[in-house]
């Protein structure tokens, strides 16, 4: 099973090397519910669907030389429209109904790839990762692509066809880019341009994707901490995407507010010492880095077993402190 600590500093050509399906599950990892995913059986799932397809297509190809024109004469596109029918009809994959609704809560089986595989459906977060999972099996030229509060999956040949892949209920459909820049996902072109929506993603943009979806699951749930620390990551992988460097801000500074209203009246002074060595690459400042480790370590003495009769005593006594409470506290990160 992949780690996504050791994915975050892959090179594009090692996550190249790697299954998005499988890079999508280890951004899952640790969060809550992620313990009942069996990877094993959600791998074995797509290796199947993709034997399957290649059967299945190649047993309907007659159908595509027949009419051609209804798939605009592109054998790409017939291929697209097997794959998409044969997972709907003959393997249920589909969007979850109960997540239709725009304020249906989501968890990590609505963001990650096996609650379409294992659970009771998919939605936009995961289903195109499917898509891309089977179709680079059987060899296609699938990329994901984002667009405002939506993915979906792009045939992108080099030198050769590109169009964009939108599925339903019904099927597949080929919409043009300028669809996604009006009605429900309409977008400034700034916005386009610095949130790197309708780009063809590269692998370090894709795991990056899968990390604002981890990062987003902790925030909902009070993590400020690992929603902040996955979206850094994000943004070290895809700096030139400003939507990563703005959510880590966002995240921090509600962590920031959330440990003041911890913190007890009249707590002792807090100094921290930062490690020699950077967590984060030269692409996330250094003031960054070390605004999040001081939160980090302040939280953690927070939370450490044996200082909690000094919290409990400065709030009972509302900033009284204990003759054992030291004036300062020493705090040490560790990178």
């Amino acid at each position: 099973m992949l780690d996504w600590k050791v994915l975050v500093r892959f090179s594009e050509e090692q996550l190249s090397a790697l299954d998005v399906a499988e890079v999508n599950l280890a951004c899952a990892e640790g969060l809550p519910g992620a313990e009942r995913i069996n990877h094993a059986e959600c791998i074995d799932r797509l290796n199947h669907y993709a034997r399957s397809e290649k059967d299945y297509t190649e047993r309907r190809m007659l159908d595509f030389y027949d009419k051609a024109e209804v798939y605009d004469g592109s054998e790409a596109k017939f291929r697209i429209v097997c794959m998409i029918r044969l997972l709907q009809r003959a393997f249920g994959i589909r969007y979850n109904p109960a997540k239709k609704p725009a304020d249906a809560p989501f968890d990590a089986a609505d963001t990650f790839i096996h609650g379409a595989l294992m659970g009771e459906g998919g939605t936009c977060a995961s289903l195109p990762v499917i898509y891309a999972a089977v179709g680079r099996r059987l060899g296609y030229p699938l990329r994901l692509v984002e667009a405002k509060r939506h993915l979906f999956v792009r045939w992108d040949e080099p030198g050769g066809e590109r169009f964009n892949i939108e599925v339903n209920d019904r099927g597949a459909d080929s919409p043009p880019d300028d669809y996604y820049r009006k009605g429900r996902y309409e977008i400034s072109p700034w916005v386009e341009k610095s949130f790197c929506y309708l780009v063809s993603q590269t692998p370090r943009m894709e795991l990056a994707g899968f990390l604002l979806q981890r990062g987003e699951r902790w925030l909902e749930i009070g993590r400020y901490k690992e929603a902040a620390e996955s979206f850094l990551w994000a943004d070290s992988l895809a700096p030139h995407n400003k939507m990563y460097s703005f959510a880590a801000k966002q995240a921090m500074e509600i962590w920031k507010k959330k440990m003041r209203e911890a913190m007890p009246p009249n707590a002792p002074e807090m100094t921290v010492q930062f490690p020699p060595c950077r967590r984060w690459p030269e692409a996330i400042p250094l003031g960054v880095e070390h605004f999040f480790m001081v939160f980090e370590a302040m939280e953690a003495c927070l939370k450490e077993p044996r200082h909690q009769e000094w919290w409990e005593a400065l709030r009972r006594s509302k900033g009284v402190p204990p003759k054992d409470m030291p004036w300062k506290i020493e705090l040490r990160v560790k990178s």
